[in-house]
């Protein structure tokens, strides 16, 4: 592909994803100042990219894809295009929180999901495998004096350290260069330790900004700082923890009132969002209990240092090792308290839009006041004119058109403002309308929630004119997603300042005698971390420890709650932020859309609840657990045998990810597998092609639950798989997709095995190609005539070497010089491997009826051209439908090559009705008259001979 080709086709997609015409985007703009396509947008159109590159090139950018990430300018991209070399894919970042998959019903219940964090104990076995990186440790000093502590074990473990002061820690410029510094010497770097808030000082809760400012700073920032600039130091296996005092249960449990508030373990979301990021590093976040002796902490952290895997979060209440398992649990409500709902003033930051507007819905009742904060003053109403454009589309043509013309001076990042700009305030206008029919009073005022000044006079004014403030909903927030890498200082104190200085102002002056409930709106982003977000989930977790604090300043009178949502749909009057890319990184993870009507009734319940006992709530449905589990699994030193039954050809396996985010699923072929010796060649079990490509299959339904495997394309024979022993592992290795979209996405898979010496061959590899529906089929009019004959008794005595298990062919309709026809029936997975559990008692592409394709094209080779054939290369399998029908029709279609050794066949398998349920196009198999002998008119003559 040339350097013309790629800049048309690169054009076309930005044009594609970001409605800009080519001829507005110039080749040398800056992407995210000029053409506002910020790094998480960049990774969308890498990513489309990549799609649309010969499979050959597209291979070849795996070491230069992160580079392709983050270039400036699109001649930067062509520039990488052009010099790429052989290589692989690897993944890209998880995007953007609070956006979502297609809408799906997550449960059948009449509850809405709602989970909670439960603490489980959890201790280190044994057998655990333990080790440290060498290289230097960076140490952040605390004022517990635990730092040096840690210092002197390391040293003991042979590794040096070096320890960053309070006065490093406590300015920014200072860090920056003291990082810098660091990067400039020869030793590698073992990892961080955050120890910063270890004797922490507690802050007023009536005290200044710049107080919290400053320990925002200390003990959160300055590990951003110490991360983004050291990143390019940290390799696979560097170490990055960060420890808090929290009471071992990151505040969720104790009596203990403190005096202040504290601000810490926000790291939490941050060193899990960063593991999305850079998942080859080793990150934890350690909650200690201070009632615990100083050796005591000490021996906890260098026990967490020292094993490798482990949940991401741990705490040690009373020196206990407890993890914290989420858990879907039915809120419990009280009828009587939506009596508290009614007749209240409501302050709502970020009320005017987006899901915080949508939840106030449900407590726009008449007699409630209603009182909306944004950034902005209140959009003015539009011109008749531009009223008139409905859609995100036709705006960006409008203002388009007006640049053309000479009456706008915009820029096409600034063209997209002005359009989202119009479409927030139709928004707003949209909402407040709405809230008034409902009978609600409104109120909007302008107000940087982040403002000492603002918030005071604020609040000040609604005591004043209505007396008290009953509830509050503090939705305020900014996202400005990128790697922590590019993230800028000034863009994290924005993202992180107006969540967590907005509700420390909250606190300090709202007044708790008067008010029923507090309700944070936190995210998933936070509990589970979302790379992209370490800015965000840092903010998100640090309200959720702080709601937990405040629970207890206010003696459990007031009904605070920090809300984790997940992703979010459309709203009444908004699009929500669901684009295709995203849509497609949610689903990959099984992660269900929260609809509008589920978020408004998932607050209610929350206002209504008879209990105050949890502070965070998980909102929405997702494998939250299992993934946190996954990701937090301890690895051994002996690991234990496969337990969990995968796939009913996978049987018994174990998955594991791979640092740079692949995944692996080991499995043993074994006695168990008895349809191995009904496919013997030279009296040898063989893995048939076609139960290889089985197997890939169910691997990739397997890690990908909730999408479909409709296609595995360039399916080859590398080597075969000759069954000599009575047991024999095997791995399937999958790369994870370079890319996602709503439409599906596609992965490598290869299936292989280690021989002796520890080198591992490849036995078949492939693509899979996984989609949210099944794609439509077509109708094919059956042959009417053929040539020849055969019973096909015959064909299975004579010619073929299959036994009863892959015998799916009933009839043969008969065989011509360029086809063959044969009626078929489907085969069942405890058929092929005596007893499967009834939920996996299923196939994704049916191996005997695959097999059957070759099969009828051995019994073709015979008749026409005396020879027998084996299938090489499945150029694509395709299936239309979830559950294949009882009968089928299928045709072999015969496709000359120019290699007389091989014999070419499309295989369609058709319905009654005509219509194609499953196809194999461009089937090849090897063919040789010497191959004759597996059949079995000769294994007969040989048998009689002797």
């Amino acid at each position: 592909m040339g350097r013309d080709q790629m800049i048309d086709m690169l054009l076309a997609i930005v044009e594609d994803k970001t409605g800009y015409p080519r001829d507005m985007v110039g080749l040398d703009q800056n992407l995210e100042s000029d053409l506002g396509i910020d790094s998480i947008k960049r990774i969308e159109v890498v990513g489309a990219m990549l799609q649309k590159l010969p499979e050959g090139l597209r291979a070849s950018l795996t070491e230069s894809r992160s580079k392709l990430n983050t270039q400036p300018t699109l001649n930067g991209m062509l520039d990488i295009l052009s010099s790429a070399k052989a290589g692989s894919v690897v993944a890209s970042p998880f995007d953007v929180a609070e956006t979502g998959s297609k809408v799906i019903a997550a449960s059948s219940d009449s509850h809405p999901p709602r989970h909670v964090m439960v603490p489980a104990h959890e201790s280190i076995d044994a057998d655990a495998l333990k080790q440290l990186q060498p290289g230097l440790f960076v140490i952040t000093e605390d004022l517990a004096g635990q730092a040096k502590a840690l210092a002197g074990a390391l040293r003991e473990q042979g590794r040096e350290s070096v320890l960053v002061g309070r006065a490093v820690l406590g300015s920014e410029s200072a860090l920056i260069e003291w990082a810098a510094a660091l990067r400039q010497q020869a030793q590698p770097l073992a990892g961080v330790i955050h120890l910063a808030a270890l004797g922490g000082e507690l802050l007023a809760p009536q005290g200044s900004v710049a107080e919290w400012r400053q320990q925002l700073l200390t003990h959160e920032k300055s590990l951003f700082l110490l991360l983004k600039e050291l990143a390019s130091r940290l390799t696979e296996g560097s170490h990055v923890m960060a420890v808090s005092a929290l009471g071992g249960h990151f505040n969720r449990a104790g009596e203990h009132t403190p005096a202040g508030l504290s601000l810490q373990s926000g790291a939490v979301g941050m060193l899990k969002s960063f593991h999305e990021e850079r998942p080859e590093l080793r990150v934890k976040a350690v909650d200690l209990d201070p009632g615990q002796s100083a050796a005591a902490q000490i021996q906890t952290v260098m026990s967490e240092l020292e094993v490798v895997g482990g949940r991401q979060e741990v705490g040690y209440p009373a020196g206990q090792r407890t993890v914290f398992r989420t858990e879907a649990v039915v809120v419990p409500t009280d009828p009587a308290n939506l009596e508290k709902l009614k007749g209240i003033v409501v302050l709502a930051t970020g009320g005017a839009r987006g899901i915080t507007a949508e939840v106030l819905r449900e407590l726009a009742l008449p007699g409630n006041t209603l009182v909306l904060t944004g950034r902005g003053a209140w959009p003015e109403a539009e011109p008749a004119e531009q009223a008139a454009l409905t859609t995100e589309g036709a705006l960006r043509a409008h203002f388009i058109a007006l640049v053309r013309a000479g009456k706008l001076s915009m820029k096409p990042a600034e063209v997209q403002k002005k359009v989202q700009a119009v479409l927030a305030a139709r928004e707003m206008h949209g909402n407040k309308a709405d809230f008034e029919q409902r009978g609600a009073k409104v109120e909007y005022h302008p107000v940087d929630v982040g403002s000492d000044d603002g918030m005071k006079a604020l609040l000040a004014d609604l005591y004043t004119r209505h007396g008290a403030v009953h509830g509050v909903l503090h939705g305020a927030g900014v996202i400005e997603d990128k790697l922590l890498v590019d993230k800028a200082s000034d863009s994290w104190d924005r993202v992180v300042g107006t969540k967590v200085m907005g509700l420390l102002l909250l606190q300090k002056y709202l007044k708790p005698e008067s008010l029923r409930f507090l309700s944070v709106f936190s995210s998933v982003a936070g509990r589970y971390g979302n790379s992209g977000q370490s800015d965000y989930a840092t903010a998100n977790e640090l309200m959720n420890r702080l709601c937990c604090q405040l629970q207890r300043r206010w003696e459990y009178k007031v009904n605070v709650n920090a809300l984790c949502w997940g992703p979010w749909g459309p709203t009444m009057f908004g699009a929500g932020m669901v684009t295709a890319e995203t849509e497609a990184k949610f689903a990959e993870k099984g992660v269900y859309l929260v609809t509008a009507e589920m978020g408004r009734r998932l607050l209610k319940d929350e206002l209504m609840r008879s209990g105050v006992d949890n502070i965070e709530i998980i909102c929405g449905a997702g494998p939250w657990e299992a993934r946190e589990a996954d990701l937090g699994r301890i690895r051994r030193q002996n690991p234990p045998a496969p337990r969990e039954v995968l796939g009913s050809l996978l049987g018994p396996a174990e998955m594991m990810t791979l640092p740079m985010g692949g995944q692996v699923v080991t499995f043993n072929v074994d006695a168990n597998h008895v349809y191995l010796q009904e496919h013997c060649i030279d009296k040898t079990p063989v893995l048939p092609a076609a139960a290889a490509l089985e197997l890939l299959a169910q691997a990739g339904r397997t890690l990908w639950p909730g999408w479909n495997v409709v296609e595995v394309r360039d399916f080859r024979l590398m080597k075969g798989v000759e069954l000599k022993e009575a047991t024999r592992k095997f791995d399937i290795v999958i790369n994870p997709p370079p890319y996602g979209s709503a439409e599906g996405f596609e992965v490598n898979a290869t299936l292989q095995s280690e021989q002796q010496g520890g080198k591992s061959v490849v036995h078949y590899k492939a693509v899979l190609r996984l989609e949210q529906r099944m794609p439509e089929g077509f109708t094919r009019a059956p042959r009417a005539r053929f040539d020849k004959k055969l019973p096909v008794a015959q064909a299975y005595d004579e010619y073929l070497f299959h036994g009863p298990r892959f015998q799916v062919m009933k009839t043969l309709k008969g065989l011509s010089a360029d086809a063959a026809a044969a009626t078929v029936a489907p085969s069942k997975p405890a058929e092929w491997m005596g007893h499967v559990p009834a939920e996996q008692d299923r196939w994704v592409f049916d191996p005997a009826l695959i097999d059957a394709g070759p099969q009828l094209a051995i019994v073709w080779d015979r008749l026409f051209r005396d020879e027998t054939c084996l299938p090489t290369r499945f150029g694509r399998v395709s299936r239309y439908v979830e559950q294949l029908p009882a009968q089928m029709t299928m045709e072999i279609e015969i496709v000359p090559l120019e290699d007389s050794s091989l014999v070419g066949a499309n295989v369609y398998y058709t319905n009654t009705a005509g219509e194609v349920v499953m196809m194999i196009e461009d089937m090849q198999c090897i063919s040789s008259n010497a191959l004759n002998r597996l059949g079995g008119t000769a294994r007969l003559a040989a048998k009689s001979s002797v």
